[in-house]
């Protein structure tokens, strides 16, 4: 709660629940008298929040041979749930669940296969998500291999986008906090980190860390009650602007052992780490999670789940929590950010 000198009153609900929902009513008092104001305040989660589709991460130009499979993934966001189709040069993809497919693979993210490319396949690829807020496209270009080489992303700059989001945490006070994101943009995106809408800046125990590979961390090495609040990414460069935004609070610890919950949310004890992928090589990667009840586990690249295919494998052990995730035959587009 606030009051500025020029008699401006506020009170900040930071990390909103639903029980924070109801009458709010403030009252100010001097010897001659008194005076209230009240309002009714409803709250919505990110799910409910009516809005237009928005593509997190939309498709990509590629290529592939005769014969092969081929996979175009894209993430889209909106309330109420966007409905997807696919073009190809302007006319409707048929989904016949046969040779093409369209999956939903949940959290907005939608997985159109083709299991044996033909000549008629190759063009230009577009995705359309409308609901009754909006709608919103994304394209591509698919050709065959040795043929002519995608512009999208090769030959043409493009706006800002982050394939790896940030997301609302709680950390324990007094333990570091380690934030990341992932942006895509070409040329490279001007980074700004803000904290409260305030730019946030390298300071004594805030580290701010960017990558050629579009990597954006923030470290703090002690998480204090001052550190708590909004801390938004935004990028930015000559075909346009994204951001993402996390809003971090205080996870507090149980002071007694014998008052500990019989069921915790999961934690990772080791963490992934990164690694330098060697080109026809394998590489593994490998991390453990410590839940009760045990956790279900989602594997991602790039903000896309990760699908088990005959390079790129994941196994999990629910006994040790112990998490594995093998690339063989290693590639140059198997760069990327992972993430469980």
């Amino acid at each position: 709660m606030r009051l500025a000198l020029d008699g401006t009153a506020t009170l900040r609900v930071m990390d909103t629940k639903k029980s924070d929902a109801g009458q709010y009513k403030v009252v100010a008092t001097n010897p001659s008298g008194s005076l209230d104001s009240s309002c009714k305040v409803g709250v919505l989660s990110s799910d409910e929040m009516p809005s237009p589709p928005k593509f997190i991460v939309p498709l990509r130009s590629t290529d592939a041979p005769l014969g092969a499979k081929a996979e175009f993934n894209v993430k889209v966001r909106g309330v109420p749930k966007p409905t997807i189709r696919f073009q190809l040069d302007g006319k409707n993809i048929p989904i016949d669940n046969d040779r093409i497919t369209l999956e939903d693979m949940h959290d907005g993210n939608w997985c159109l296969t083709i299991k044996e490319v033909k000549e008629e396949d190759f063009g230009t690829l577009r995705c359309v998500a409308e609901n009754e807020n909006g709608k919103d496209e994304c394209e591509a270009i698919f050709d065959q291999t040795g043929g002519r080489k995608p512009k999208a992303r090769d030959e043409e700059g493009y706006p800002p986008r982050f394939n790896v989001p940030l997301w609302d945490r709680r950390v324990p006070l007094g333990d570091p906090m380690f934030i990341e994101c992932h942006v895509d943009a070409k040329p490279l995106a001007e980074i700004t980190w803000t904290f409260n809408n305030d730019e946030l800046k390298p300071a004594q125990g805030i580290q701010i860390e960017y990558t050629p590979e579009g990597a954006c961390r923030v470290k703090i090495s002690e998480f204090l009650e001052k550190h708590v609040g909004a801390y938004k990414c935004f990028a930015k460069n000559m075909y346009g602007t994204a951001d993402t935004i996390a809003n971090l609070n205080v996870e507090v610890k149980e002071e007694k052992e014998e008052q500990r919950k019989l069921e915790y949310a999961p934690k990772f004890n080791p963490q992934l780490e990164d690694q330098i992928l060697n080109e026809g090589g394998t590489i593994s990667l490998s991390c453990r999670v410590d839940a009760i009840p045990i956790a279900s586990i989602v594997p991602y690249k790039d903000g896309l789940p990760v699908k088990n295919s005959d390079r790129l494998k994941w196994t999990y052990d629910p006994t040790s929590g112990k998490i594995t995730l093998t690339v063989n035959d290693v590639r140059d587009g198997d760069g990327g950010a992972y993430r469980i």
